[in-house]
């Protein structure tokens, strides 16, 4: 036999019903879920749902093992089914309110537990009547605890059954609800219970097919099948026959083989043929972060017809190969009359976008969520060595890739560069779905990265005043550093020198190597001062002897070791980094050793591009994030006064502006005590890890005190728990959703351990996933 190429390999040979649901729903919800693990529906219906099913399973399990007829029985041998009924609603009841006391875990507002409490006992009280309505039929044949077993066939039963009409070894799994028999007319139906609109209909017809199948093959009955719709407003049945749902199966048989292929090729997946109901989706922002470059959609003819004309034909057609009208189906439960269809569907919008980092750790059963414009105006992550800082950065830059965002990280020790050994299936699909860089300045372990220093601006840039000054005082103070030339006591003369030459040639529309500034510096006689205009003798600022070091050093910097920061690299250009979908840039400082000048030249030097990508770049929407850029222990490029690095008056500058330009900035320190705090000022989100230190907690308390508005039990409260917290455990000040709340960090989906340099080019070419 011949032996299967790669390709075919890779195609998968199984599927539940939850993926082909979704896929006929849409392919990308599908995508989405399987791959990177997020939730289709942004529904508090779930809990609801998850908690009547929970009580069905007792219910149904309790009478086929635990019930006896005995006391149930009247002189005459018949069952008092009155009295029978009576026990069970009380043992229902109990049930339900041992659940509904967790409700407060489960929903937000008084409001919402209050509805959802009262529509729970409403579909309750449905089950129960036809829980007894199909027992009381049970009981006239088999007046004993054999009724139970023959009217509850299965429950929450689980399958895998063999799909030919897809491939040979092709498997579909999943798990149906409840298989009920009618013992009066030898029927059996599947029952399902929803809650939540009826606007998708359809896709649950689909899935109750699949259910269906699963029982025809693994138990040779045709099954009937019963929906029951929750809705705020009534309570809804929808029923069938097997005839109805075996016409639905061909096309769903066909939509898994799609689904095989599409598997092949993510960044292809195609999108849902309902155009309309995008911008309903939660997940419409991320779609289209994901697939930036989306063809004009086209309906798919072979795709499930809209849902409101899929349920018109169930309601209307006739027998013969297709749906049958519910006036031509017995139902399971009399009692129930059919009704009109449900009026407006809900808008399934979530708002904005947040971030799922752990659970609150006063309240385990609640996720922590980040609001993701929070991010845009910046987050600090403060803590002791070993308290989860860089677990923290990572989750949450986990989180925003699998949103579809990207990200610059920088990453002075290795730590980050391990976001690319995946620990978990939704990991492995990060490295699937994300591009991945690491850029290594200064070593060619990595991809090298090119410091085109003395670039010219955008045009209009060149003509900003405010901007040009600010950005000369950058190149020459950062160059300067880096020769080692003093700039503490005193402004030397070589620095305007360095920004009337640097100005001139972008006068001229000149960029410059380092080579070409050098010449200009030696050769150079008279120029034209930055502040008022007027032309003066170099001779006046420096000696020749001195304008000759100064140019020689220049030429040094570029021809030496360090002349790899300047040449045969790779550029930083954001743009592209951004067009080519979710991306993960990670700039490792290793390859830079010790040296703060040069750490400092190169961050100050990105700090610059983003600063210039994000005027040259404007957006309408000032809260829409569109690029994180993250400093992993940045208490070096941040000092206190009166140290005044480069790299401090640039970020400085990034924070204050960043916001309105789509740009999070996101810093992470050791050393709380040793970063200027008057930047932390403009930070909105701190989450603060363990303190021990008496010194760095009064600094904390300083800081997090206004927004605990003068209250001391709850300031002492905070830093009770900052001085105690456990690793992974953060305590969270802003102005708005986890506000003092403690949360507990979850686990990464990457490993996290320091990479050394030379590991690098193993990561770049994924060799360790």
């Amino acid at each position: 036999m011949g032996e299967k190429n790669s390709t075919e390999d890779n195609i998968p040979e199984s599927f539940s019903v939850t993926n082909v649901k979704l896929a006929l729903d849409c392919p990308r919800l599908f995508y989405f879920n399987k791959y990177l693990g997020k939730k289709p529906f942004p529904s508090t219906g779930i809990v609801l749902g998850g908690v009547i099913h929970g009580i069905i399973n007792k219910i149904v399990k309790k009478l086929r093992t635990n019930t006896r007829i005995a006391p149930f029985l009247t002189s005459d041998g018949k069952i008092d089914t009155a009295k029978f009924e009576e026990e069970l609603k009380a043992y229902a009841y109990n049930l339900y309110y041992e659940k509904f006391t967790e409700f407060s875990t489960k929903f937000q507002t008084i409001d919402e537990i209050e509805r959802n409490i009262t529509l729970g006992w409403q579909l309750l009280q449905i089950v129960l009547q036809l829980i007894n309505t199909l027992l009381q039929k049970a009981f006239h044949q088999y007046p004993s605890e054999e009724a139970f077993t023959r009217v509850f066939l299965a429950n929450e039963r689980s399958f895998k059954v063999k799909v030919p009409q897809v491939s040979e070894d092709f498997v579909l799994s999943g798990r149906f609800d409840s298989l009920w028999m009618d013992v009066s007319e030898g029927t059996v139906a599947l029952i399902d219970f929803k809650t939540g609109p009826m606007d998708k209909i359809e896709f649950d017809y689909a899935q109750i097919a699949m259910y269906a199948y699963a029982v025809r093959q693994e138990l040779q009955f045709r099954p009937r099948f019963s929906l029951f719709y929750l809705t705020p407003e009534k309570i809804e049945e929808r029923k069938g026959t097997w005839e109805d749902l075996e016409t639905l199966l061909p096309n769903i048989f066909k939509k898994m083989k799609e689904m095989r292929q599409w598997t092949l090729k993510t960044k292809n997946f195609p999108k849902t043929p309902l155009k309309r109901v995008c911008q309903y989706c939660h997940l419409h922002p991320l779609c289209q972060r994901h697939f930036p470059h989306d063809p004009p959609l086209k309906v798919d003819g072979t795709s499930l017809p809209d849902p409101r004309i899929q349920e018109q034909a169930f309601q209307q057609t006739k027998v013969t190969g297709k749906l049958k009208s519910e006036e031509q189906t017995t139902s399971l439960n009399p009692m129930i009359q059919p009704t009109s269809q449900q009026g407006e569907g809900n808008d399934s919008r979530s708002g904005s976008e947040v971030l799922e980092i752990g659970v609150l750790a006063t309240n385990p059963q609640k996720p922590a969520l980040l609001d993701v414009k929070l991010l845009n105006r910046h987050i600090a992550i403060l803590g002791s060595p070993g308290c989860g800082k860089t677990v923290l950065a990572k989750v949450i830059v986990e989180e925003l890739l699998l949103q579809g965002y990207s990200t610059i990280l920088i990453d002075p020790q290795g730590d980050l560069c391990s976001l690319l050994l995946a620990k978990d299936d939704i990991g492995r699909n990060l490295m699937k779905n994300v591009n991945f860089k690491i850029l290594t300045p200064g070593s060619k372990k990595g991809i090298p990265l090119t410091l085109d220093f003395f670039k010219e601006p955008a045009p209009n840039l060149v003509m900003d005043e405010e901007y040009l000054q600010t950005h000369l005082d950058y190149l020459s103070t950062t160059l300067l550093n880096v020769l080692g030339i003093d700039m503490k006591k005193r402004i030397p003369p070589e620095k305007p020198l360095l920004e009337s030459i640097i100005r001139s040639s972008w006068g001229a529309g000149e960029s410059l190597t380092f080579q070409e500034l050098a010449e200009k510096v030696s050769s150079v006689k008279e120029i034209t001062t930055i502040s008022t205009g007027q032309s003066i003798s170099v001779a006046k600022l420096i000696s020749p002897r001195e304008q000759i070091r100064l140019a020689q050093m220049i030429t040094s910097l570029s021809v030496g070791t360090d002349g790899l920061l300047f040449s045969k690299g790779a550029p930083l250009d954001i743009s592209d980094l951004l067009a080519q979908g979710p991306s993960c840039c990670i700039i490792s400082l290793q390859g830079l050793g010790t040296d703060q000048n040069k750490r400092q030249l190169v961050l100050s030097w990105i700090v610059q591009r983003i600063y210039n990508w994000m005027l040259t770049h404007p957006q309408a929407e000032q809260d829409a994030l569109r690029l994180l850029f993250y400093i992993d222990e940045v208490a070096d490029f941040l000092p206190i006064h009166p140290h005044n690095p480069p790299s401090k008056k640039l970020l400085s500058l990034l924070i204050r502006q960043a916001r309105k330009y789509g740009v999070g900035v996101m810093l992470a320190t050791q050393s709380p005590g040793s970063i200027e705090y008057k930047i932390i000022d403009d930070v909105n989100t701190l989450f603060i890890g363990k303190i021990p230190t008496t010194q760095s907690a009064a600094k904390i308390e300083n800081l997090i005190s206004p927004y605990m508005k003068q209250d001391s039990t709850k300031l002492e409260t905070a830093m009770q728990i900052i001085r105690t917290a456990t690793p992974g455990q953060f305590f969270v000040v802003h102005p708005g959703g986890l506000t003092n709340e403690a949360i507990q960090v979850r686990q990464l989906h990457s490993k996290h351990e320091t990479i050394a340099l030379e590991r690098i080019p193993s990561l770049q070419t994924k060799e360790t996933i």
